[in-house]
């Protein structure tokens, strides 16, 4: 991602979950599930609350579509150090004005446990959001941090 990229992101869920269920889908109340204007240089980060097999995140797996055309967007996957963080950036910046659906609740992600990603969380699963007009310039900000005194930084789109 460039230093101008600003992620999409859902930050984990409060509680935890029972080990040997499925890995689920982070929920937040800054979710974008229909948010407009999005950058079009968008990053979209998916957190969830187990460690993700990164060999399980493919374009099957984790689909940005372009409902205008209906296809889906070409990018780049990654999965962050500890797991739970999953990265998509479209090779190109988006076309704008357009609406997007992401799709990633039991399309075949699993945890490092081979538990299938699913929703959460009063309904967080798929979403969708529509591109703007501009690119994102905002830098990354420290928005809080853990129990345990790590610093968590999420980007957050100022378009």
């Amino acid at each position: 991602m460039s230093a101008t990229t600003a992620p999409i992101t859902r930050a984990p869920p409060t509680s935890t979950r029972d080990a040997g269920t499925s890995a689920n889908a982070s929920h937040t109340q800054n979710g974008i599930s229909g948010v407009s204007n999005v950058p079009i240089n968008v990053a979209i980060a998916l957190q969830t609350n187990a460690a993700i097999d990164a060999t399980t995140v493919n374009p099957s797996t984790f689909q940005v579509r372009d409902n205008t055309v209906n296809q889906n967007v070409a990018g780049t996957y990654s999965v962050s150090a500890d797991g739970l963080t999953v990265y998509f950036v479209g090779n190109t910046p988006l076309p704008t004005g357009r609406s997007y659906s992401v799709y990633f609740a039991y399309q075949g992600m699993t945890d490092v446990a081979g538990n299938q990603l699913s929703g959460c969380c009063g309904g967080i699963y798929n979403f969708s959001f529509s591109s703007g007009f501009t690119t994102s310039t905002a830098a990354p900000q420290v928005t809080g941090k853990t129990v345990e005194g790590e610093v968590k930084s999420r980007t957050e789109s100022k378009a």
